[in-house]
């Protein structure tokens, strides 16, 4: 099929603008619109989204579908932004490809982006990166040759969008924000060529034709200045070991990965190769089952330090592991470079590739992550895809959304496990005997077998602790529990201020000084119990009254240039500095005017602490949403009102 530049459809993934159209030369209508007057010969100035708005991050407390309940871009969590953390991408073939068919029914969706032919191309904002197979966005051709150039004609509108030349039509602007693959990869499994498999088949012709295939979409990959490139093997495996001979393919796939790096190396690309594991589907086995599979293979055949993996978590299931185990595994052979986000239904045996939504499971996730420091280059791109009977442009925004707000969820519940240090303690406890002279004599290597032998006669028979695993898994579910509370806290309206006072309050104070002008409701501060009780009653007019009470009551007035925070007080100059565990709490951290710095829990939005620019600090102990505390504490006496205030 050849393709016509004239009927290239661009698509622009918009999770950070309201409506849009996109030019690419003339287009082709919409396959749901085909009434709309539009034809061959003009310009579709439709929308891709109607309806869809900007995705914004509304907190918790949201109840609207089209916004970020916890992922916040900007957020610094343990010294990175959350987009730094997370890196998404979109799945293109997934995305905006997938019809819903499979092999019982036919395809469901009828994407207004379609127009009924093999020629796609598209860009995307706020997901800043994307993932494609070569044959994804631009089709076969009859032969090689015309199969790159396909592609290459589909790549230059690639680039053209990723440098921002993108008209927003309904804005009226141009977008300058530039884009790019998080990764790309050779599609080596659909075409009938590939029944055998490309780097393992027996015929050279399809190696050779792989190897000019895999040469080309690196070539593209690093064009369009993508940051990794894949290798999934779906048909690099046998359905039976009596027609294969295993050790010749597995050499095969060796020289195979050899000659990719080093024409990696040659052009310049400086992305990570990675492997992505799969134990079998299409094959009966695929040659990289599991993580450990993998390794193993990359050392054998000396390219350990060329590639690293990326663990799709269904993938992980399919081998019989959980996600969490594939990862670590990774992990900790130094083979973690990305992560394809998605997960399969217990009870199905296949590769279902479902949006993660169990936030337990992303919270494990996202500990190995933390733990390896961030994934960068890599990150983790979206490889699933909306159920059958989801049918609604609508549908796609909501599982993108869901599936990075599940994510971002699982990152914050890591700084809560992280900041408790239970778990970790009761990790360190379970080994500690290691921690001893001998264990640190193990561990290095010197723990001869005549060595242990006399240790352990001199020992007699060993101790052998619990493992407390349950106690480990009810640490772990207590801050999953921790945080359905909160999220219960923040639906319920708790206040992200001080909570204010009665009015009835405020005008007892106005009349023991009618000059006094508070600029709304006092608020008693702080009862310091060392020695003598010295109560502490702070105007936001700027008044502050430093008093003892009883027979030698005495008191104290001082102006301060900041009185109180009003229940406004961020919306006038304060400065977000991102957030900050302290007192136990994951609190958003504002500093105003050089002199006060406010803590509020991230989740709750209740007050924890205040810095003030002196050095005091004031840790708040107890909040109780509507609370009024009696005249006895919040009025100052009368002799306060006596004398005159200092400066």
């Amino acid at each position: 099929m050849k393709m016509k530049a004239g009927r290239i459809l661009l698509l622009l993934l918009c999770l950070n603008v309201v409506t849009f159209g996109v030019i690419a030369g003339p287009q082709t209508c919409p396959a749901s619109d085909l009434e709309s007057g539009c034809s061959d010969s003009e310009e579709w100035k439709g929308e891709f989204f109607p309806g869809i708005p900007k995705i914004k991050y509304e907190g918790p407390s949201s109840k609207n579908p089209l916004s970020f309940k916890w992922y916040n871009a900007e957020e610094e969590i343990l010294g990175k932004k959350m987009k730094d953390w997370l890196r998404f991408s979109v799945a293109f073939w997934h995305t905006f490809r997938g019809t819903g068919g499979d092999p019982f029914g036919a395809p469901t969706k009828n994407w207004p982006w379609e127009d009924g032919t093999n020629s796609v191309a598209m860009a995307k904002r706020r997901i800043d990166r994307w993932c494609f197979h070569d044959r994804d966005i631009a089709p076969d051709g009859e032969t090689l040759e015309e199969s790159n150039k396909n592609l290459d004609e589909v790549v230059a509108l690639a680039k053209e969008l990723q440098l921002g030349l993108i008209e927003v039509i309904s804005l009226n602007v141009t977008v300058g924000k530039q884009i790019r693959p998080l990764w790309g990869t050779a599609q080596l499994f659909l075409h009938p060529r590939y029944m055998h498999g490309g780097a393992t088949s027996p015929e050279v012709g399809v190696y050779a034709y792989a190897a000019a295939q895999v040469k080309k979409a690196i070539e593209v990959t690093h064009y369009l200045g993508g940051e990794n490139y894949v290798f999934w093997g779906g048909r690099e495996g046998y359905q039976s070991l009596l027609n294969t001979d295993m050790g010749r393919e597995l050499d095969h796939l060796a020289r195979f990965l050899e000659a990719a790096v080093a024409y990696k190396k040659k052009i310049g690309f400086n992305g990570t190769l990675l492997i992505e594991p799969k134990p079998q589907e299409p094959t009966k086995h695929q040659y990289d089952w599991d993580a450990a599979t993998s390794a193993n293979f990359l050392r054998k055949y000396g390219l350990i330090g060329e590639f690293k993996l990326n663990i799709e978590c269904n993938h992980a299931t399919l081998s019989g592991h959980s996600c969490h185990h594939e990862l670590e595994t990774a992990r900790l052979n130094g083979l973690l470079g990305n992560i394809d986000a998605n997960t399969g239904d217990p009870q199905t045996g296949w590769d279902t590739d479902q949006f993660l939504t169990d936030i337990a499971e992303a919270t494990l996730v996202m500990l190995t992550v933390v733990k390896n420091g961030g994934i960068a280059p890599g990150g983790f791109n979206f490889d699933a895809k909306l159920r059958r009977e989801s049918t609604d442009v609508e549908d796609l925004f909501i599982a993108h959304i869901s599936g990075m707000d599940t994510l971002a969820r699982g990152l914050r519940n890591v700084v809560k496990l992280i900041e408790d240090g239970s778990l970790d303690e009761l990790v360190r406890k379970r080994y500690e005997s290691f921690d001893t002279e001998i264990g640190a004599h193990i561990e290095a290597g010197k723990g001869d077998f005549e060595y242990l032998e006399k240790k352990a006669i001199e020992w007699g028979e060993p101790r052998v602790p619990s493992a407390k695993q349950e106690l480990a898994e009810m640490l772990f579910q207590s801050h999953q529990k921790k945080q359905r509370e909160n999220d219960e806290a923040a639906q319920s309206g708790t206040t992200n201020m001080l909570n204010d006072l009665s009015d009835t309050t405020a005008s007892h104070l106005l009349k023991l000084n009618p000059n006094a002008q508070p600029m709304a409701r006092p608020i008693p501060c702080t009862f310091k119990q060392l020695g003598e009780v010295l109560y502490d009653v702070e105007w936001n007019n700027g008044t502050s009254f430093y008093y003892t009470i009883g027979e030698n009551g005495a008191c104290e007035v001082m102006e301060f240039e900041v009185g109180i925070p009003r229940p406004d007080f961020l919306l006038d100059g304060a400065h977000y500095l991102g957030t900050e565990v302290t007192d136990g709490f994951l609190c958003n951290v504002w500093e105003k005017v050089d002199f006060i710095w406010y803590y509020e829990d991230v989740y709750t939005r209740r007050p924890v602490r205040w810095d003030f620019y002196d050095g005091i600090s004031s840790q708040v102990m107890t909040f109780e949403v509507g609370a009024v505390l009696p005249d006895s504490v919040t009025q100052a006496p009368a002799y306060c009102f006596n004398q005159e205030k200092d400066a």
